[in-house]
């Protein structure tokens, strides 16, 4: 039996892992890093010099990291899920 094909689906498995996970990791330092930058809602709007209007631009740079790091752990949990998948075919097949 070939099974060429299954060491190919695993080989392009675990290249989606690790450029997942390496998406994920900097998405949340970036997403961590972002909050300890700014300032807090109160502190912006009750500072004379920070505008006391929260753009929403502002608010968006987090979520839209937050969602990068979500989005990028659930492909590599997928991603882990198929590749032993892969494995245990290949164990029962070969």
């Amino acid at each position: 039996m070939n099974v060429f094909w299954m060491v190919e689906v695993l080989m392009v498995t675990l290249c989606v892992i690790a450029v997942s996970l390496a998406a994920a990791v900097t998405a949340d330092a970036v997403s961590g890093r972002s909050r300890e930058r700014g300032p807090d809602r109160v502190d912006a709007a009750v500072s004379p010099t920070a505008s006391p209007v929260l753009t929403t631009r502002e608010v968006r740079r987090d979520r839209d990291w937050h969602r990068v790091a979500t989005r990028a752990w659930t492909i590599c949990i997928l991603a882990s899920v198929v590749a032993v998948a892969a494995v245990g075919v290949l164990i029962v097949v070969g």
